[in-house]
């Protein structure tokens, strides 16, 4: 009535989170009718014991994993029991044995018993590698300011749960690293501190693309937005139980790409200009104001004809001050100044649909429209919180408008190295070009009396 014990197992090396699998197997005669225990023991601490009754008796250790099923210990059949555990960690490392125990009893009614063991299985676990790595791009390395700063992270070799975090520090990295974003495990998004309130508007927004690739956007971008941006991307590994996990990091990659935004006060330049030489008197004049760069919603411009006029002499005709004719505004209306021209004169603006020529047409003009035009353009910025804040203006250069009866001829004298100027030398006509701080146009010449 001897018995043997024979432990199998398929393999004897593991990677952490691979299942194990152990089958204790009696070799005897009668199995069926022999009364056998089995105990599982893992380095000196016992695993779990399985009676006659083939019912479980856990080791202190192993209750909670059992309860988390990531532990099976049964009896297979009458003579093969199974210990499987899930969810290998490197702490599972070490030697398991098999120990069976008969129980007999005696011609004098008493009980005895034999006990055998197997001999030892060594088990190694190995803590995972990660071989993630990690590339960051953008849809430009540099974009214009209210444009959007599209980044994507991927990462490649990715076997576990990944947990990401955008970071973003100035270009020379002298300033402290501030937290855009994070999601973790499960897609949850937490916004960092100084971009939370941004995010409550919906100019940040963070996105898993699929497992492995994950996107940052910040629309409407702002000068302060420009720097090195940073994805880290973390690998995970559950270690605990469903109930109590216990999660492990077992890899870390991060990429930095780094992003210019052009400002578009850097490029904000107005000027004016008339394609109208000259004109006599109760004829037509246009003005034309160019703003540069193209035109964005995010940050747009509100343009004003200015106009002041005519003085008496050239030498204190600065004295005089400018006055709104008409203004388009960032949101696009007209908005009509304190400043008329003469009676019977039609003055018509328009304006070109990339909104960067801005035309001011005058009909039938007479004396009262003579003097010096010039536009302004004030550059706005549209918060986050649809709030506006002045980023800048520009003025453009002078346009000045003589006009003068017809009929009549007499040359209007401007100082040399200030205008451009006509002269008339024995019917002659001849022009001086000085350094013009602005454009001086006669629009209408008289006689010499």
């Amino acid at each position: 009535r001897d018995f043997s014990i024979q432990v199998s197992t398929e393999r004897r090396s593991f990677m952490a989170g691979e299942p194990l699998e152990l089958r204790c197997a009696i070799e005897a005669q009668n199995v069926p009718e022999r009364f056998f225990s089995v105990s599982w023991v893992f380095s000196s601490s016992p695993v779990a014991v399985v009676g006659p009754s083939a019912v479980p008796i856990l080791g202190p250790d192993y209750v909670a994993r059992e309860a988390a099923g990531l532990m099976t210990v049964r009896k297979e059949s009458s003579n093969v029991h199974l210990l499987k555990l899930q969810r290998l960690r490197p702490e599972d490392t070490g030697k398991y044995i098999c120990r069976v125990t008969e129980r007999e009893k005696t011609p004098t009614g008493d009980f005895i018993d034999r006990s055998k063991r197997s001999r030892n299985v060594q088990i190694t676990v190995q803590p995972l590698k990660s071989n993630i790595t990690v590339s960051l791009s953008a849809n430009s390395s540099e974009v214009l300011e209210g444009d959007r700063i599209q980044l994507t992270c991927s990462v490649h070799s990715a076997t576990g749960p990944l947990s990401i975090v955008w970071q973003w520090t100035d270009k020379q990295s002298v300033g402290p690293i501030q937290e855009v974003a994070s999601l973790n495990r499960d897609g949850t998004v937490v916004h960092g501190p100084s971009y939370r309130e941004r995010s409550v508007y919906g100019e940040i927004r963070v996105e898993r693309v699929r497992a492995d690739i994950f996107s940052l956007s910040l629309y409407n971008a702002l000068p302060g937005d420009e720097g090195q941006y940073h994805c880290t991307a973390t690998q995970w590994i559950q270690a605990g139980t469903e109930t109590e996990p216990n999660w492990e990091k077992i890899g870390e990659q991060s990429a930095t790409k780094t992003i210019t935004v052009k400002t578009v006060e850097s490029s904000f330049m107005v000027s004016a200009s008339s394609r109208t030489p000259s004109i006599t008197f109760g004829d037509s004049f246009d003005l034309l104001c160019l703003v540069k760069p193209r035109h964005n919603p995010r940050v747009p411009t509100s343009v004003t004809w200015r106009f002041m006029p005519a003085g008496a002499r050239a030498e204190v005709e600065d004295q005089g001050e400018f006055k709104d004719l008409v203004t388009f505004t960032r949101e696009g209306t007209l908005q009509w100044g304190e400043q008329l021209l003469g009676l019977g004169t039609r003055t018509t603006v328009d304006r070109s649909h990339s909104n960067t020529n801005f035309r001011l047409s005058v009909t039938r003009a007479g004396r009262r429209e003579a003097g010096k035009y010039q536009c302004t353009a004030i550059l706005w910025r549209r918060n986050y919180d649809n709030s506006w804040s002045r980023v800048a203006n520009r003025t453009s250069n002078l346009l000045g408008i003589s006009v003068l009866q017809p009929g009549k001829a007499s040359w209007p004298f401007v100082k040399q190295n200030e205008y451009n100027y006509w002269s008339n030398n024995k019917n002659r006509q001849r022009k001086f070009i000085g350094v013009a701080p602005y454009i001086h146009m006669v629009v209408a010449l008289q006689e010499n009396k």
